[in-house]
């Protein structure tokens, strides 16, 4: 599967938050965005003048048809080298490698930075999906967590 990663600026942000069914002329597919409380946590980072790589999604552009079928990005700036992804992508586009294809992208992004070091990700213990997902783009295991809003988590690590 052939994606590219789409860095939404504070533009296509508001866009989306008035009108979450196309990003510029591109049609995004129905569950494919974040909840609208980190689009408008995006657009607060962005209008405070945050980089935009750490703080604004991206979309995940499949190229046919040519949609968002989901988006993802990093959870903040790098800490001691680390730094955390989260993706999602809508449920009729998922089976089809998209998500695999764009954690890949993330973590070829991330890595480029020279703070970086390795990508940190979780995923609910009982989201076989998710973990398959970092499976495939070479994440390793490193232990669990329990979390207030998703119980049980796997943490999962890409280095270089």
């Amino acid at each position: 599967m052939t994606i590219a990663l789409s860095l939404l600026g504070l533009a296509e942000l508001e866009s989306l938050l008035n009108d979450p069914r196309h990003v510029g002329r591109i049609p995004v597919v129905a569950g494919a965005l974040p909840p609208q409380f980190i689009l408008e946590a995006a657009v607060e980072a962005l209008r405070e003048g945050k980089p935009p790589i750490w703080f604004s999604p991206f979309a995940f552009i499949q190229s046919s048809p040519t949609q968002a079928a989901g988006t993802g990005g990093f959870k903040g700036y790098p800490a001691s080298g680390r730094i955390e992804i989260g993706y999602g992508v809508a449920e009729t586009c998922r089976s089809r490698g998209i998500a695999t294809a764009a954690v890949k992208e993330l973590c070829v992004l991330g890595l480029q930075q020279s703070d970086v070091i390795e990508v940190y990700a979780e995923s609910a213990a009982d989201n076989w999906a998710s973990r398959r997902v970092l499976e495939k783009a070479m994440f390793k295991q490193i232990g669990e967590r329990e979390t207030d809003e998703d119980g049980r988590v796997d943490q999962w690590i890409f280095a270089k």
